[in-house]
């Protein structure tokens, strides 16, 4: 009935400069609970999977950033 979800494995915040304006960002991503996902801030700025993110400055819509920070949050467990 409905398509399989995966679990999340991983969450991060990124803070992104706009080359553009310089305009500073933060912004969310989450990791998916499949093979060769990211599940710690190593693995991210390393993978393939971060460079595939895409980014467009909210004040001038420029589509390049420099990764200024990142970390892990920690994913809330449901009981």
């Amino acid at each position: 009935m409905f398509a399989a979800v995966p679990t999340i494995r991983a969450r991060f915040e990124m803070g992104l400069r706009c080359h553009n304006c310089h305009h500073m960002t933060k912004r969310m991503i989450e990791s998916p609970d499949l093979e060769d996902a990211p599940t710690c801030v190593d693995e991210l700025l390393v993978s393939a999977w971060l460079q595939r993110q895409s980014f467009a400055c909210a004040e001038c819509e420029n589509p390049i950033a420099t990764l200024v920070s990142v970390q892990q949050l920690e994913i809330p467990t449901s009981h």
